[in-house]
C-alpha cells in the first residue's frame, strides 16, 4: 500500500484517490466475471486474426499471473497459440522513467496473422 499511496506514484498513473489492496465494491463489480470461461471467445479472436493481450499481477487474488499464464499455454485453434506462446522467453519491462514493471511472452501466429502477449505484472522484481 505504501508505494501505491506515494504522490509521485500516483501522479505517474495519473490518479488521486487512496490506494487499497481490498474494494469490495471493485470486488462485487468483478464477481459476475470469476465463472466465466473465456476460452472460445479468445480462441475465435485469435482464429480472426485479432490481437489480445492479457494483463496480470502477482498479487490478483481472483485472477493470479501464475493461473493466466498457465491458461494461455493451452489455447489451441486454427494454430497451437498456447504452446508457441509457452515457447517464448519472457522480456522484461520497465518504465519509461525507470523500475521494472515485470515481464512480456509475446508471439505472432502466421497461420492466422494474430497476435498474442501475456504481461505480468510484478512488484517483486
Amino acid at each position: 500500500n505504501e508505494f501505491l499511496n506515494k504522490i509521485n506514484v500516483q501522479t505517474a498513473l495519473g490518479v488521486s484517490k487512496e490506494f487499497v489492496s481490498s474494494n469490495r465494491e471493485v470486488l462485487d463489480a468483478f464477481d459476475k466475471f470469476t465463472t466465466y470461461d473465456t476460452t472460445r471467445f479468445v480462441v475465435d479472436l485469435l482464429d480472426g486474426g485479432i490481437k489480445v493481450v492479457v494483463v496480470a499481477g502477482n498479487y490478483d487474488y481472483i485472477t493470479n499471473a501464475i493461473g493466466n499464464l498457465n491458461w494461455m499455454t493451452g489455447l489451441k485453434g486454427k494454430d497451437n497459440y498456447g504452446e508457441k506462446l509457452r515457447a517464448v522467453q519472457p522480456k522484461t519491462l520497465k518504465y519509461p522513467k525507470g523500475g521494472v514493471l515485470g515481464t512480456v511472452r509475446a508471439s505472432q501466429y502466421a497461420t492466422t496473422g494474430a497476435k498474442i502477449a501475456f504481461i505480468n505484472v510484478s512488484l517483486d522484481e
